[in-house]
């Protein structure tokens, strides 16, 4: 047994790599021995996966809030919050559009622009296209334990998703499925990973809040997803190639840059926000077109505004993050011209 436990002790030490090297120093002896506490009790000599899945996913996690460490709390969970609106919504959308809807049955669409066939293989995933279907419905599971406060719970799915989400593409090309691109699955996989970065719902009215942003955000852009479609396209969300105007990988690009928009703002300091700040401005244009494409120009033209005008609308926001800029910078000069007068 003695044997069987030094294997086991190293097993635990290895997987213990994932935390970081203080948090090993000054707890990992502790925690290795409550694992072999437990293992002897059930009279085991190996790992579980499940322990093993745990310690690696919670290490990771750890890391990544040791980098967090100069964020305050409310600022993490400004972050989670955002992440965890974005991959619900996202679930929905590729769930939707993707996988269940009526129109991407197997021989009821053209699935390229040609209309000819796709050359991969199909699983059998029932009423679903792909086995991407599983990460969608674990991060809608994680959305609804976040809501009912089952933090454990949330944790863990929102981990197998984060997990599974880059494994899926892959496994796809080796073996020749149909799978969604890389791209739009390593974005699933960071926002369910920085939805663990803090608590996006610690009270009752912040799970409400919670629920109605994402609903809205989930129905609004489900719509405007739907809006962009034409009956003359293909409507495969996976397929790169196939020159519809949105798609998985335009969808989750815009979700990304949004996230890392917000993120951008909330991580930066007060030195660093008024520049930030504007750069968030400047961004706009760039999130209306990844999500609408030219509605913005169509818009403004059928406002009655001069087509070259309505052309080149993103100079204003250009000017107007200039300004932004400056202005939350002079606030925070004038704030502490007070400060040091009143010292």
């Amino acid at each position: 047994m003695s044997g069987g436990t030094s294997k086991l002790e190293a097993t635990y030490t290895r997987a213990l790599g994932a935390y970081p090297r203080r948090w090993r120093r000054e707890q990992g002896e502790e925690l290795i021995g409550v694992l072999l506490s437990v293992a002897r009790s059930e009279q085991r000599t190996t790992a579980t996966p499940a322990e093993l899945f745990n310690l690696v996913g919670n290490g990771l996690a750890t890391r990544g809030l040791e980098l967090l460490g100069s964020v305050g709390r409310k600022r993490r969970n400004g972050l989670a919050f955002t992440a965890t609106v974005l991959a619900t919504y996202l679930a929905v959308t590729l769930t939707l559009l993707g996988e269940w809807g009526p129109w991407v049955r197997p021989g009821t669409l053209r699935w390229r622009p040609t209309g000819e066939g796709f050359s991969e293989e199909l699983m059998a995933m029932g009423p679903f296209t792909t086995a991407a279907a599983a990460v969608y419905l674990a991060l809608l599971a994680g959305f609804a334990a976040t809501l009912a406060g089952r933090h454990s719970l949330r944790r863990t799915l929102y981990l197998s998703a984060a997990v599974a989400a880059p494994l899926i593409p892959l496994s796809g090309q080796v073996a020749g499925l149909l799978a969604p691109s890389l791209v739009p699955m390593l974005v699933l996989s960071a926002l369910a990973l920085l939805a663990l970065v803090g608590n996006p719902a610690p009270t009752a009215s912040r799970r409400m809040l919670l629920a109605a942003v994402t609903a809205g955000a989930s129905l609004a852009g489900l719509a405007l997803a739907v809006s962009r479609l034409t009956g003359g396209a293909a409507l495969f969300f996976y397929d790169v190639s196939s020159g519809i105007a949105v798609d998985a990988r335009t969808l989750t690009t815009a979700a990304a840059a949004l996230m890392l928009t917000v993120g951008m703002v909330l991580v930066s300091g007060p030195r660093a926000l008024p520049w930030t700040a504007g750069l968030a401005v400047a961004a706009v244009p760039l999130l209306i077109r990844l999500w609408s494409g030219n509605a913005a120009e169509l818009l403004l033209a059928g406002l009655g505004l001069p087509l070259t005008a309505a052309a080149h609308w993103e100079w204003a926001f250009l000017v107007l993050a200039l300004a932004v800029a400056a202005l939350a910078s002079g606030t925070r000069r004038l704030a502490l011209v007070r400060r040091l007068r009143t010292v």
